[in-house]
């Protein structure tokens, strides 16, 4: 199947049939069971399978520079993609393009990454925490997924700055909300009257000299591609300040608290020291 059992010169079983396949000519064989099989005769032989081999190998379908990844999203629906011959479905393997972050890549890697965890991302999301990502990379080297959703989580979500959000009282009968926060790192209580928990912290913030436009607030849950938080509640607003927009976001299994502290991350995004 691999050519164990030989030292050099005869070309991989495996190879010669997708080739002809892939070139349009019949052959009789299961193509969906050979990255199983080669698995498989891995594990029984206990010859490691080259990390480099075609089809097969691990490293066949990564790509880690700004150029090959970008090819690699834009043609990632495609049966052939920019720099793969094959949709890999055929042979079995149900990945076609991976995406690590190394210093040489760009915004469209850290869009792939964090969107493959279920997160909505954009583009200038992505492009500023770029430079973030290549920062830990040139430090740790090849930066995993789940290293770069952590840097994510830590840029874009529950973000503390300016102010730290701790918790809220709700006095229902009489409308009132009870800040207690962290204003450039003073504690501070703040009492509030308002119709509801958004409303208040909208007044608050223009009270402590902050003042923001809400634009849209979504109430979610965070992806179950998330370990770490999957099933707690995801808020994002979107607010407005100084004619820039920003979108904070909220984690929390208390649905109140994620709406606050996406708006106190909102907050410290817009209004950075």
């Amino acid at each position: 199947m691999n050519g164990l059992g030989e030292r050099c010169g005869n070309t991989n079983f495996y190879e010669v049939v997708v080739g002809l396949a892939n070139s349009g000519t019949p052959v009789d064989i299961h193509l969906d069971r050979i990255y199983e099989t080669a698995i498989l005769i891995s594990q029984w032989s206990g010859v490691n399978i080259y990390s480099r081999a075609p089809l097969i190998g691990a490293e066949a379908i990564v790509h880690r520079s700004g150029i090959h990844q970008d090819g690699a999203s834009k043609t990632k629906d495609m049966k052939k993609g920019a720099y793969r011959p094959i949709d890999y479905s055929i042979i079995g393997r149900h990945q076609n393009d991976a995406l690590s972050f190394t210093s040489q890549s760009g915004r469209t890697a850290v869009y792939e990454i964090i969107t493959k965890y279920g997160y909505k991302v954009s583009l200038a999301e992505a492009a500023e925490l770029q430079p973030v990502l290549k920062l830990a990379s040139e430090k740790e080297g090849e930066l995993s997924s789940e290293r770069v959703l952590d840097i994510f989580r830590e840029h874009f979500i529950n973000v503390n700055g300016r102010l730290v959000f701790n918790n809220v009282e709700v006095i229902p009968d009489e409308n009132r909300f009870i800040f207690h926060f962290k204003k450039d790192g003073e504690a501070m209580i703040k009492s509030v009257t308002a119709e509801g928990p958004v409303e208040a912290a909208l007044i608050l913030l223009r009270e402590i000299g902050m003042p923001v436009e809400l634009i849209k607030y979504r109430q979610l849950v965070v992806p179950e591609k998330d370990k770490l938080w999957a099933g707690r509640g995801l808020s994002r607003i979107v607010l407005k300040a100084n004619d820039k927009e920003v979108e904070g976001r909220g984690v929390s299994s208390d649905t109140l608290k994620a709406n606050m502290r996406a708006i106190f991350c909102g907050v410290n995004l817009l209004y950075k020291k």
